[in-house]
């Protein structure tokens, strides 16, 4: 068999990142296996790749909606190749300010037979503008992204908080990915990042506050359409806040969000959060998974005036996330309030959170031979499959 009367073909070639694409190999003999494989050199020049080996059926091909019979995934994944691509150094960063171009090359006993190039535009691809803000500048650590906009029309914005791990890379990642959507949004790092505070303690909630009222006051953004998005401990800070402050946030996205109040990190004897200078009250650490809905700690979410959305993981091992979105629709339920609308995934763990699809599961996390997600549950498969059913349902709930 000459090598060209293979043929590879990806569709679309060129799309944003959250856009799924299908692989379609013929060409091949029947039964012939083949190894289908992507590299790309991402954000930092680092190189990255993946392969799944494939049976050509009786036509002699095959596609990616079909489960490998070897390789990096093992499960029917149109985009299992760009989610198990692995990076060639520790630390690697795959998403950045330029397109990525993937090649995607079909290999049969050794021999690269077929080839083909993807591009997969980033929000900068999308005409998405970033514009930092630092401490000196107003107190606030953020990076506001701006999508193209009309002259004439505001838009709902978002104010994405991140988790526990600090600083402001991974809730950048998504305010990024919200604003090539059409949603302006302002990533809030809040400790962890020059002139904040070094750890996750006595953060005020004002902070958060002042955040709403710079987002509000940016242009193409509706200031009565401010949608609080938290993850993980996130979640905590923006169900606080607008639980605290309702007139300022039309809606709230908690994603493998807490129920109470928890204590500080790594003091687990400090508030994490104050009001008025004063702690909030903070579940007892041996408490944490112990919740209840009448817990002095437990978040008000009875004084949220706006819709709510909720995202767990059934398999999540950094804390009960589905059971604490239990005690907050719980809690709305005994103050006659509407309970909030809830995406469970029963097989997912706490990466579930971050919602950004497509996102290659070693850029977010340690993951055992078998695809398991180390530390928070899940697995890499469960996870992205949320992520990618989460995502459109994440938009729409934004326009609504």
């Amino acid at each position: 068999m000459q090598p060209n009367t293979v043929r590879l073909q990806a569709t679309p070639s060129t799309g944003m990142y959250d856009v799924p694409f299908i692989s379609t190999v013929s060409g091949l003999r029947p039964g012939e296996q083949a190894t289908l494989r992507l590299d790309t050199a991402a954000a930092d020049g680092t190189d990255w790749t993946s392969q799944a080996e494939f049976i050509a059926d009786e036509h002699g091909g095959f596609n990616t909606r079909q489960v490998p019979s070897a390789g990096d995934y093992r499960a029917a994944d149109p985009m299992g190749l760009t989610e198990t691509l692995t990076p060639g150094r520790l630390g690697a960063s795959f998403i950045g300010p330029t397109p990525l171009v993937m090649t995607e090359s079909v290999q049969v006993d050794g021999r690269t037979v077929a080839t083909t190039t993807l591009t997969r535009l980033l929000p900068s691809g999308a005409g998405v503008t970033r514009t930092q803000l630092r401490p000196a500048s107003g107190g606030l650590y953020a990076d506001m992204f701006q999508p193209k906009r009309s002259a004439t029309t505001s838009r709902t914005a978002v104010l994405v908080i991140g988790g526990s791990e600090g600083g402001n890379a991974g809730s950048s990642i998504v305010a990024a990915a919200l604003a090539s959507r059409g949603y302006p949004a302002l990533s809030l790092a809040y400790f962890h990042e020059p002139g904040l505070p070094t750890n996750l303690e006595r953060i005020p909630l004002e902070y958060f506050r002042s955040a709403i009222t710079k987002l509000a006051a940016q242009p193409g953004v509706d200031p009565h359409r401010i949608v609080l998005w938290g993850d993980s401990r996130g979640s905590e800070a923006a169900l606080l806040t607008a639980a605290h402050f309702p007139d300022q946030v039309h809606a709230v996205i908690a994603s493998v969000p807490g129920a109470e109040a928890t204590p500080g990190l790594p003091d687990r004897s400090a508030p994490a959060w104050t009001l008025s200078e004063q702690p909030v009250p903070t579940a007892p650490a041996a408490d944490s998974l112990k919740q209840s809905s009448t817990s002095p700690a437990t978040i008000p979410v009875e004084n949220i005036t706006g819709p709510i959305l909720l995202i767990c993981g059934g398999h999540d091992e950094v804390w009960s996330s589905c059971p604490n979105s239990t005690t907050i629709n719980a809690r709305l339920t005994e103050h006659d309030r509407t309970p909030a609308q809830l995406l469970n995934y029963p097989d997912a763990g706490h990466l579930v959170g971050f919602a950004a699809p497509y996102i290659p599961s070693t850029a977010t996390s340690a993951t055992t031979a078998d695809g398991q997600n180390l530390l928070t549950g899940g697995s890499y498969q469960a996870d992205q499959a949320a992520r990618a059913d989460a995502w459109p349902k994440i938009l729409a709930f934004l326009s609504s």
